[in-house]
């Protein structure tokens, strides 16, 4: 399987994690500037830094909920906003 292939399907995977909280009940907690979030943005930033680095090992995944910061420009980085538009997903 391609690598853009297998990319793809982890998106697709992503996509599923947050479907799966769209219509459920769930907690939404207030991050330190005061914007939500939500177990949604949790689970599928997570499982996409956990992916992307079983593909990647040497890479940085930095992530609105988990972000890194990095000074190794010799590394790739991927950038990502999983669940971007809460407030939206929110209120479905």
């Amino acid at each position: 399987m391609s690598i853009y292939k297998k990319i793809s399907n982890i998106l697709e995977d992503a996509g599923e994690i947050i479907l799966k909280y769209y219509n459920s009940s769930y907690t939404i907690q207030t991050k330190e500037d005061w914007s939500p979030v939500t177990i949604a943005d949790l689970e599928v930033s997570s499982f996409l830094e956990r992916e992307i680095l079983k593909l990647f090992p040497n890479d940085i995944v930095s992530t609105e909920e988990n972000w890194k910061l990095w000074v190794d420009a010799s590394r790739r980085i991927w950038l990502s906003d999983p669940l971007d538009w809460t407030k939206a997903f929110i209120e479905r």
